[in-house]
């Protein structure tokens, strides 16, 4: 008696190679799609312009002046209470740390003080902590914040209150 082997149970060559082709390309749409990692200095600068957003916002719906004070290390916000400033409000935003050099330019800034600060003048305003008024009506202080890194990028306020960040 002849015996009939039936073709074994298993997978083709052919299959295989499209399996493995689809596991390929599922795996490229989400190495693809997966978010990028960002510099310190871009989530510095992230979570900086969301506080000063929500400082905007807090200073239009409550009617109270906020003081934003600023310096290379960091920033806190004080709210303008009982003819004094205060600060550790918990309707205010948390204030932070800058765990990148940062660059300050707050108010308007003429070409000599561009020019000297080039040449690596100083000057005592830049040790001192600097300060921003954000009023209810919407005003504020134009400024600047550079975050330096690899990736630098800026973080603006304007003096209508927008917030904008961009790369250097």
């Amino acid at each position: 008696m002849k015996y009939i082997h039936k073709a074994s149970a298993g997978f083709t060559l052919v299959e295989m190679l499209l399996a493995l082709a689809v596991l390929g390309m599922t795996a490229a749409i989400v190495v693809f799609n997966a978010p990028q990692r960002r510099s310190v200095a871009q989530q510095q600068a992230q979570t900086f312009a969301a506080r000063l957003q929500l400082a905007q916002e807090t200073v239009i719906l409550t009617g109270t002046p906020l003081r934003l004070d600023l310096d290379a290390k960091g920033y806190e916000f004080f709210r303008f209470e009982e003819g004094e400033w205060r600060s550790k409000i918990s309707e205010l935003p948390p204030g932070g740390k800058f765990l990148v050099h940062v660059d300050l330019q707050v108010g308007a800034s003429d070409s000599t003080y561009e020019n000297q600060r080039y040449l690596g003048a100083k000057y005592a305003e830049e040790t001192e902590n600097r300060y921003v008024l954000i009023d209810p009506i919407g005003a504020v202080t134009p400024f600047s914040v550079l975050f330096s890194g690899e990736d630098p990028i800026t973080v603006s306020m304007k003096s209508t209150g927008v917030v904008q960040i961009g790369r250097q």
